[in-house]
């Protein structure tokens, strides 16, 4: 069959290089990874004007499959059908191909050589594995782009090398050792019978890693660094990634189950400043967060005495302030995070751990009142008191009611413009004729219940204090009305 299209080398170098030159290295170090290599060694060494060469060397016993894979893009490649390997296109090598001024490859299956002249192929070839060459512009920056993209390779089962400057240094990529490999259902890129990359759900392991000298964390497929998630570990995820045409991202979901997966096996390991991180946030935004880890996450956000702000009950608010609790407003946690922690009951509201009193029943039944007709003389009085009081102090007409329910735990109570005063209570107080002032403890209970008046029903509020200061004063001038009139 003829080809219907022709590539523009020129073209498909730009596209390679508009993200810089991390690339070169990686993409064909990825494809000896793939293969049955042991041993990989990356060179880059400078040239005059500009040049660097590159070089990679594998020792993988097959070598290329199909030289012809070398210089054909999109060909049907052998690896995507296995959602272990790296490879689905076919393009990696074409991108560094299309960088380089000059580039040689030779494997076991003969070797292929490009210049400006076109594409060469010959019979040199190796008994063994397979090597890069290739002679690519670049400056300074984009070599050091390189090196630090080679370096941060993350390698298992292969011992890779990487020598760069004149004279060449060698190093080894260090091992590192994973803090974690939780097992997870992720979605992967796979060939299905006719060749067409399919997207499937698949269990896998992923590795997660301390980044290295507090670095921003990275998302790796197999090893090779895809995009920086500047998250606070590095995940190396063992099987073909769902990746955009560059190579370069993931989508949103998946980064986001993948920080689920992470934060719910190291949530233990976050520190203060961790738990407000925008990867945080949005793992404890998901329904797939666990309880552990949305306790660890809360714990260093609010510290573990803490209850969520209640506007039904603002004096428990108050009241959980003063027993030293953190307030936790709705602002502060996103909708996905309030559904987790009610889900989890780790932030109870206000109101049902510092409960206000609910004075007008007893044990949940209504109060047993008095009727006027059978007040005593002692009961009228006090109840006359306690209106001119009101009538003097805040012009108010108040109702007077007498309760006498020893179920109820209250001397008294005020709302609606009505006063309840407990029996057993105010018979105690008015008939202590042994106190200097028998009155005394009826005017510090009439000064605290008129107080919600005008004060609200917050008892630890600015307002309600400023009013018994107020009142206070009003009972000294009411009272030398009553003494002499």
């Amino acid at each position: 069959m003829r080809n219907w299209f022709d590539v523009d080398k020129e073209g498909l170098a730009l596209l390679g290089r508009r993200n810089g030159m991390a690339f070169v290295a990686r993409e064909l170090v990825a494809n000896a990874l793939d293969e049955a290599s042991k041993n990989v060694a990356i060179t880059l060494s400078p040239r005059p004007a500009g040049r660097y060469v590159l070089s990679v060397e594998d020792d993988n016993p097959e070598g290329f499959s199909d030289l012809s894979h070398a210089f054909t893009l999109f060909a049907a490649s052998a690896k995507k059908s296995d959602p272990t390997k790296r490879g689905r296109f076919n393009l990696g090598e074409k991108l560094v191909l299309a960088a380089c001024d000059e580039a040689e490859i030779v494997t076991t299956k003969g070797s292929v050589r490009f210049d400006d002249k076109g594409r060469h192929i010959s019979h040199k070839r190796r008994s063994c594995g397979s090597i890069f060459r290739g002679i690519l512009k670049m400056t300074k920056q984009e070599h050091d782009e390189v090196c630090k993209s080679v370096m941060g390779l993350i390698v298992s089962g292969a011992t890779v090398t990487f020598a760069s400057g004149l004279p060449a240094v060698t190093l080894g990529i260090p091992v590192r050792f994973p803090t974690a490999c939780p097992s997870v259902t992720l979605p992967t890129d796979v060939a299905d019978d006719d060749g067409v990359l399919v997207r499937r759900e698949r269990r896998t392991v992923i590795r997660i890693f301390e980044t290295i000298n507090g670095k921003p964390g990275w998302l790796y497929e197999l090893g090779i660094p895809v995009v920086e998630t500047g998250d606070k570990f590095d995940v190396d995820v063992e099987q073909k990634m769902p990746l955009n045409m560059d190579r370069d991202n993931v989508p949103p979901a998946y980064l986001k189950r993948i920080r689920v997966t992470v934060l719910n096996v190291l949530s233990n390991l976050l520190d203060d400043a961790d738990a407000n991180a925008d990867w945080v946030r949005q793992a404890t935004s998901d329904p797939d967060c666990s309880c552990a880890a949305m306790e660890n996450v809360l714990d260093k956000r609010f510290g573990k005495n803490r209850v969520s702000c209640d506007p039904s009950d603002p004096e428990a608010n108050s009241r959980a302030a003063y027993n030293g609790c953190v307030l936790v407003y709705g602002n502060m946690n996103s909708p996905g995070e309030w559904e987790n922690a009610r889900k989890y009951g780790l932030i109870k509201p206000a109101g049902q751990v510092f409960p206000s009193p609910r004075p007008y029943s007893a044990d949940g039944k209504p109060l047993k009142v008095i009727p006027e007709n059978e007040w005593d003389a002692t009961l009228t009085g006090v109840a006359v008191y306690a209106k001119a009081f009101a009538q003097h102090a805040l012009g108010l007409e108040m109702r007077v009611r007498f309760a006498n329910d020893p179920g109820w735990g209250f001397a008294a109570t005020y709302g609606d413009g009505g006063l309840t005063l407990n029996l057993p209570s105010i018979r105690e107080w008015v008939a202590d004729q042994k106190a200097s002032d028998p009155w005394e403890k009826f005017d510090a209970l009439l000064i605290h219940e008129l107080g919600h008046a005008r004060g609200g029903g917050d008892h630890r509020s600015p307002a309600y204090h400023g009013e018994l200061c107020r009142l206070g004063a009003k009972m000294r001038t009411f009272r030398f009305v009553l003494e002499k009139p």
